[in-house]
């Protein structure tokens, strides 16, 4: 049996000793029923947990039915991340941010790999918070709706570029830029332009360990997700509230 790669993002009881978990694959997000899961001692429990990596086997009735896990391997279980708080954190608002808003992403596979990475390099590094941030920067564009840094987005010039601004999505010329219209201060647009624009090998701990304060780019991140998706994150308006 060829196997799929996955990640469990959650799970919620199914009749006795049974779970039903979704999981992030290359395809999208994926509903199975995991048997006899709620059992410590099943080989089922294991790759049955939230925030999971995972290698996974199914059977389905017909193409409809409820796919039915059937053998499975656990590829990480993220101790790193379980086992501190603040990583755990980010870790399950990009748990939420998967169930809430990976559907709308057409290229399943590219965002399941970027996911990933970002979860190994969370689970691995010391800058897990830069890390949630460039997730959450550079899913724009899987969105649809990634800021423009290199050109006017008015008339596309490339050069003499002033600014940019926020209610346009991007980068505005002297000559498109209307007088009402303010820049977002540039070293906080220096930031996020280089987050968003370096490749994510190039965003080594070191690196980012180099950056300023993150949190005007935080709030910035989600300003922008929500003046131009409607998203706000209930995840973390919960966490700030505990914090």
């Amino acid at each position: 049996m060829e196997l799929k790669e996955g990640i469990v993002l959650k799970g919620a009881k199914y009749q006795e000793n049974h779970k039903l978990v979704t999981l992030l694959t290359p395809e999208g997000l994926e509903l199975l029923l995991v048997r006899g899961a709620l059992k410590q001692k099943s080989k089922t429990f294991a790759y049955s947990q939230e925030l999971t990596k995972i290698e996974y086997g199914y059977v389905a009735k017909n193409e409809d039915a409820l796919k039915i896990i059937t053998a499975g391997k656990v590829l990480s279980n993220y101790g790193a991340i379980k086992s501190d708080l603040d990583k755990l954190n980010d870790a399950m608002l990009i748990v939420e941010f998967c169930e809430q808003l990976g559907d709308h992403i057409e290229d399943g596979a590219t965002f399941y790999r970027f996911c990933a990475d970002i979860l190994d390099l969370i689970n691995d590094s010391a800058e897990s918070a830069y890390y949630l941030m460039i997730f959450k920067l550079k899913s724009l564009y899987l969105l649809g709706v990634g800021p423009v840094f290199t050109s006017c987005v008015s008339c596309g010039r490339r050069d003499a570029l002033a600014g940019f601004v926020f209610t346009a999505g991007g980068m505005k010329c002297e000559t498109c830029r209307k007088q009402n219209e303010g820049f977002i201060p540039e070293g906080i647009a220096r930031i996020v332009r280089f987050l968003y624009l370096t490749k994510l090998p190039e965003l080594t701990p070191e690196v980012l360990s180099r950056l300023p304060d993150r949190r005007p780019v935080a709030e910035f991140i989600d300003r922008y997700y929500e003046h131009y998706l409607g998203y706000r994150s209930r995840a973390a308006r919960i966490i700030e509230k505990m914090s």
